[in-house]
């Protein structure tokens, strides 16, 4: 069902697309045909609204049909979760009748009762899903209208303010509409959302719904109408007062106040109207068969609650990532200026590395660190610094390459929070990639397109970067070990130290590391950062079959 979700978000992202290059497409050609004949912006901008409305009379039919096959999609993948929730309720309850409850379906007549409630509570949810979708699609064509013809006005105001360049004027006029996309979705407290994020929403939020009927509807037949709040680790922070809590279902299960009443259970509706099954929701619920069903725990340590709201930062990062790297998209996509389009491409392959690192688990936290983020550059110069080189293997040409790399890395990164890197191939001692990261950001990170170049390069490769913060490999640098195929990572400290690690047998995420060096951290355990560090790693060492030590 979730890519279902994702499938109806790219269909609305090629229509978006589609519109901005149709709109690229008629600057470039008109610049061609006013360079021919002499350009004049009150030509160009007649020739441009011109073909706009030409466009609108060719492709409006065809927009229309597309949105409803979407919403024909829509349609059938709602119907199907109605039916999907049904289907695997039934077997739910079935098996707990194997396990001693007490239940007994209804008579044929009621049985025919539930189902057309159930059927009319999807009509409407199926016409309301319609009716907003039809609202936000016809909104689609207008605000591209109303943004090219802004931009079409725009471009002569930056080029008479000295923009520079055609190309340059152009970027500058269509930036708004490209950065932002069709965000043609306005809702009452004034907020605009893009059209494909709407549809997402739209399509996952009524799906759950319908799931979450057809499941009821079952247990309407069997007379059940006791349901518990799933507990996870990254319940929503909206639906975290009802998480591990028993309710009674008056929503979709047929339940009453007076079961409520008389068995001392919320009702459904009451946790609804305070927020749970919000627009997005990934919460869930199940039977609660009383004698069968595990007791209810709606009791939450302080870590499970921190963990919560750490889980919901880090999600709405990722969220926001993933938003960064569509403008830049979209960006790249429309610039006419050559300089424009690199520098927008840049930034969309950082905020991918991004979105990828979120994805893989990469969490920021707070920043740790002993000492400052100035290198002692006589100490680094010394021959006490060198020789500790001589131990990182067996291989002294490597070694050498490695200690002169990472002179470079600690004297250009002096007295800053920047992260550089080296990749180098332990076959023929070169150096495969040199990255440094954003300045400041305690991250270096690789592209898609440098990562490809790592692939190919068909090596044994080491991976060495300086650490401003002076302390131990984290779970980042673990995780980017073992992605990257390191054979064993480096890291150089800005007060002198080395330290060398490599993956094990057992992958795990960043944040689980991190956690546990900051569980160490905490008060009750009284130990120093780097004692936490040491304390955390060898554990891990332990557990999950990696290696490290600091080359001394």
């Amino acid at each position: 069902m979730e890519n279902m979700n994702y499938d109806v978000g790219d269909a609305f992202a090629t229509i978006e697309n589609e519109l901005l290059d149709s709109m690229i497409r008629n600057m470039k050609r008109h610049r061609a045909e006013e360079a021919e004949e002499g350009f004049q912006w009150e030509q160009w901008q007649a020739k441009q609204l011109a073909g706009l409305e030409e466009y609108r009379r060719k492709h409006a039919d065809r927009l229309n049909a597309r949105y409803n096959s979407i919403n024909a999609k829509m349609r059938m993948a709602i119907l199907q979760a109605n039916a999907a929730g049904g289907m695997a309720q039934e077997k739910a309850i079935l098996k707990a009748i194997q396990k001693g409850a007490k239940l007994h379906k209804a008579s044929d007549k009621l049985q025919g009762e539930f189902f057309r409630i159930n059927e009319r509570k999807m009509d409407a949810l199926l016409d309301a899903v319609e009716h907003d979708m039809l609202r936000a699609e016809s909104a689609i064509l207008r605000m591209h209208d109303d943004q090219v013809r802004r931009a079409i006005f725009n471009a002569q105001v930056y080029a008479n303010s000295g923009a520079g360049t055609y190309e340059k004027a152009v970027d500058m006029a269509v930036k708004d509409y490209a950065s932002t996309g069709l965000n043609c979705v306005k809702y009452k407290d004034g907020k605009q959302v893009n059209i494909k994020s709407y549809a997402e929403m739209a399509l996952r939020t009524a799906s759950k719904r319908a799931y979450l009927s057809g499941e009821g509807t079952k247990r309407q037949e069997w007379g059940i109408h006791t349901v518990i709040m799933n507990k996870r680790g990254n319940a929503c922070p909206l639906c975290l007062p009802w998480v591990g809590r028993v309710l009674i279902d008056d929503v979709w299960s047929g339940g009453t106040a007076k079961e409520a009443s008389k068995q001392g259970y919320p009702l459904m509706s009451t946790a609804m109207a305070a927020g749970l099954y919000h627009p997005n929701c990934r919460d869930s619920h199940t039977t609660y068969f009383p004698d069968i069903s595990t007791p209810p725990n709606k009791r939450w340590k302080k870590s499970e609650l921190e963990e919560v709201e750490a889980q919901a930062k880090r999600e709405a990062r990722k969220q926001y990532a993933k938003r960064q790297q569509d403008k830049y998209r979209r960006l790249e996509r429309t610039a006419l200026d050559q300089e424009d389009k690199r520098m927008y491409a840049a930034r969309r392959e950082e905020w991918e590395e991004k979105y990828s690192l979120y994805e893989r688990g990469r969490i920021e936290r707070t920043i740790k660190r002993e000492g400052s983020n100035g290198v002692n550059l006589e100490y680094i110069n010394s021959k006490e610094y060198e020789q500790k080189f001589h131990k990182v293997s067996d291989d002294r040409e490597l070694n050498e390459i490695i200690y002169k790399k990472a002179l470079e890395l600690l004297r250009e990164n002096n007295n800053t929070d920047t992260e550089g890197m080296y990749i180098i191939s332990t076959r023929t001692k070169k150096v495969i990639l040199h990255e440094k990261g954003e300045v400041n950001s305690l991250c270096v990170q690789l592209n898609k397109r440098k990562l490809a170049v790592l692939r190919k390069s068909n090596s044994p490769i080491v991976g060495m970067h300086n650490h401003p913060t002076n302390l131990l490999p984290n779970g980042s640098d673990f995780v980017a070990a073992g992605y990257r195929g390191y054979q064993y990572g480096i890291v150089v400290t800005h007060d002198g130290r080395i330290y060398k690690y490599s993956v094990g047998n057992k992958t795990f995420l960043p944040s689980l590391l991190d956690n546990r060096i900051d569980k160490y951290c905490s008060r009750e355990y009284n130990l120093t950062i780097r004692e936490a560090y040491e304390k955390a790693l060898n554990e891990f060492r332990k557990e999950y079959g990696i290696s490290w030590q600091e080359i001394k």
